[in-house]
């Protein structure tokens, strides 16, 4: 029994010993715990920083997609998160350049992105081959009349979409110029399809694409070159434009009346309404952007091109009001859809009358692409110095 009471002992202060040993290194440890834990978390922070100066690029570049003038006024610190991000935009031209800072705590890190704005030239001389072309799907349900004066080429119908036709009974002499599928609501032997496809054979033509055409910097062509802008040489404004005022005026109605001095080379140019109707006869080039609703009154006449687009993603309508219409010349749809119910119009393809607007189409116009996503392209992205320009 005595010895093992002396064992006893010995045990205890082993155990003791071996706790006291633990005890100081575990005291020793914990400065290097502290300063790993510190060093985790100014990592943490550092990374942060850098995700928010990324944060910054990214939304300024989908701003410059949606509109490649934004320039991110007062350049102040934005909060997100647990941290702040500011941008600064420069550059001119089809470049910019993008300096972002990302800030959390005392971190800083900065990104600097070039990006760039590619043109592309398009020929505008051939909008005038078309009688109607979309860069969507079209919609026929009642097809008036579409052909081209004697002489010349067949009308062409141009659609990068979906063609859906039906119930086109009077004599409509036009190739069908699609690209994509040519869909029917009817079966092709049906009563409503008595003229397809016979007389609406597919063009071997090449289709022109639009998707590049940016309407915005055509407008500041146009208005540069012959409204008051100091490149028009011949000195007279042949430019009317129509936009909303207050934000109550929603939708305009629109007649030959209230064009003054109206001439037959004459640029009408009609943004941002919600609808707009047309009612009598206007004359030269009519551009209706931005605008949801398009609708032609009952025996109006339009005299050469008419160029529309939808509002942001909503569809535009186009329509024609009553009986029948006249459409002297062309029109074309951009980046939306055309959609013609119970539509009772004459389309006559009339080049003679386009050629007025020769002027207005130049064969090699500088456009930088319309449309998100399909005109940025970024050249370089790096991390810079925190304190530049910060």
């Amino acid at each position: 029994m005595q010895r093992l009471a002396d064992q006893s002992g010995g045990i205890l202060v082993f155990t003791l010993l071996t706790i006291t040993i633990l005890s100081i290194l575990g005291l020793a440890l914990l400065p290097l715990t502290a300063i790993e834990y510190k060093s985790s978390s100014n990592f943490s922070t550092f990374e942060k920083a850098y995700f928010l100066a990324e944060a910054g690029v990214e939304e300024t570049l989908a701003e410059l997609e949606y509109n490649w003038n934004y320039r991110n006024e007062g350049e102040r610190w934005i909060s997100l998160d647990d941290g702040e991000y500011k941008v600064k935009i420069q550059g001119s031209g089809m470049e910019r350049t993008i300096k972002s800072w990302g800030k959390v705590e005392n971190i800083v890190r900065a990104i600097e992105t070039k990006v760039q704005r590619p043109t592309h030239r398009i020929n505008l001389q051939k909008l005038k081959d078309y009688a109607i072309l979309s860069q969507g799907d079209i919609h026929i349900e009642e097809l008036g009349n579409i052909y081209s004066e004697e002489g010349y080429e067949k009308a062409i119908l141009g659609s990068w979409g979906n063609l859906y036709f039906e119930s086109a009974q009077e004599d409509g002499k036009a190739d069908l110029h699609i690209k994509g599928e040519i869909i029917p609501s009817y079966p092709t032997d049906h009563n409503k399809n008595i003229n397809y496809p016979k007389n609406f054979p597919p063009s071997s033509k090449e289709l022109m694409d639009l998707s590049n055409f940016n309407i915005e910097q055509y407008i500041s062509w146009l208005k540069r070159n012959f409204g008051e802008g100091p490149e028009n040489s011949s000195g007279v404004n042949r430019v009317v434009e129509f936009k909303p005022v207050t934000s109550k005026e929603e939708n305009l109605e629109l007649d030959e009346h209230q064009i003054s001095s109206p001439r037959e080379d004459q640029i009408i140019i009609i943004k941002n309404y919600d609808s707009v109707t047309l009612g009598g006869q206007f004359n030269g080039l009519i551009i209706v952007d931005q605008v949801d609703n398009l609708k032609i009154k009952n025996k109006s006449i339009i005299n050469g091109m008419l160029i529309f687009t939808g509002n942001e993603l909503k569809i535009t309508e186009f329509q024609v009001a009553g009986g029948s219409s006249t459409i002297n010349g062309s029109m074309m749809c951009l980046n939306s859809y055309i959609q013609n119910e119970n539509w009772k119009l004459k389309l006559n393809h009339n080049p003679s009358i386009l050629a007025k607007l020769n002027e207005y189409l130049p064969q090699n116009f500088e456009s930088s692409g319309q449309g998100k996503g399909l005109s940025i392209h970024v050249i370089h992205w790096k991390e810079i110095d925190s304190q530049e320009e910060n």
